[in-house]
């Protein structure tokens, strides 16, 4: 019998992507709350009643948590917002899969470490900086009551086509628009390709793995370095593409600067190969083909 897969956040560009991945192999059903999309049912994870009846109403073996305020600087700035989203919004959804005895997938970062010392092992102690990494790890802590739970660590995902705010969409907007954009070049991480990431998660979830593990790309690079390799795999204009300092952004929240995930447990125990920036950047580029000409952000 097919597993039914209840995938909270469907409508941003890791749930999208999530859809299109799981849908093949699982009965798969994806809730949306602020961008309406047509087959999604709505859903505001900080409210029990909805959550409940969601819950209630779709009964899903596995439940997939993307869903959460992942604007760093917003969540900086409306601390009560951030917890009741990703603090209160996740303890909703567990105690209803503790409920039904469902199994929770749950989206989080890189940013439960101070990125001192990266790139990280799921072992690592985590120092959250900002108020976006507080909530994901109190969120992590509230999964960890489940006794079926896995927990996903990843970095900068990017895409084209599922979503308009991701780092690659907004870079390429700019670069086609001829406009200078400003990159940090000491905030290093290990980019992950959307699809690469969905793909690893969907393995996870046959393979019944449980625990936490980082799925990110296999590549640590410089959100600047992975620009200019970006504007050359579109041949774009790299010029425009300037390389600052952190401290010099005015950035409301701190970001971790020497982080990334470390991906040998994955690698070890589930043997999917992960992008580099280059493998990640040219499957867009292919997945796109011509149309980049024309593209204004979607595909």
């Amino acid at each position: 019998m097919t597993q039914k897969v209840l995938i909270i956040g469907a409508s941003g560009q890791v749930g999208k992507a999530l859809m299109k991945t799981l849908l093949k192999d699982f009965d798969v059903v994806g809730t949306y709350y602020s961008n309406k999309e047509k087959g999604l049912l709505h859903l505001n994870i900080s409210n029990r009643d909805e959550v409940e009846a969601i819950f209630n109403k779709i009964k899903p073996d596995i439940a997939i948590l993307t869903s959460a305020l992942t604007n760093v600087d917003y969540c900086e700035e409306h601390k009560n917002i951030a917890e009741e989203i990703n603090i209160l919004g996740t303890k909703n959804v567990v105690e209803e899969c503790k409920k039904i005895n469902a199994k929770l997938v749950f989206l989080s970062t890189e940013y439960v470490f101070d990125g001192e010392n990266g790139p990280y092992s799921e072992n690592d102690k985590e120092n959250p900086i900002n108020v976006y990494g507080k909530t994901k790890l109190m969120g992590e802590n509230i999964v960890k009551e489940l006794e079926n739970y896995t927990i996903v660590r990843t970095v900068t995902v990017y895409n084209l086509g599922y979503d308009k705010k991701n780092f690659l969409n907004q870079l390429i907007l700019k670069l086609k628009a001829n406009k200078e954009t400003k990159i940090p070049s000491d905030q290093i991480s290990t980019p992950t390709n959307a699809d690469n990431l969905t793909e690893a998660i969907k393995l996870l979830i046959i393979k019944d793995k449980k625990g936490i593990y980082n799925v990110a790309g296999s590549e640590r690079i410089s959100r600047y370095e992975f620009a200019v390799k970006a504007a050359r795999i579109f041949n774009l204009n790299a010029d425009l593409i300037k390389p600052i300092k952190t401290s010099f952004l005015n950035q409301k929240a701190k970001r971790p600067l020497n982080a990334g995930l470390k991906i040998d447990k994955l690698n070890k125990e589930i043997g999917i190969g992960m992008y580099d920036a280059e493998k990640g950047l040219k499957y867009f580029k292919y997945k796109i083909g011509s149309k980049i000409k024309a593209y204004s952000g979607d595909i």
